[in-house]
């Protein structure tokens, strides 16, 4: 799971699976609860692989891991 800049909590990193964290962050600055609860069911969703295919020649998902967060 990594986290952007922007508040996008991805999944995975082989997929576009995400989570919008930033309006739970506007939305309650003075209490981390909400936020603390959308990561934890986020996590019960997270795929458990990545399923990458490795006989296929593009990348599953074009996206720079200065962009995810990497």
């Amino acid at each position: 799971m990594r986290i952007t800049c922007k508040g996008e909590l991805y999944l995975c990193l082989g997929q576009e699976d995400r989570v919008d964290l930033m309006p739970l962050l506007r939305a309650y600055p003075n209490d981390d609860t909400p936020l603390i609860e959308a990561i934890l069911a986020s996590m019960r969703v997270k795929p458990k692989g990545h399923d990458f295919d490795l006989q296929r020649q593009a990348p599953a998902v074009i996206r720079f891991m200065s962009q995810t967060g990497g």
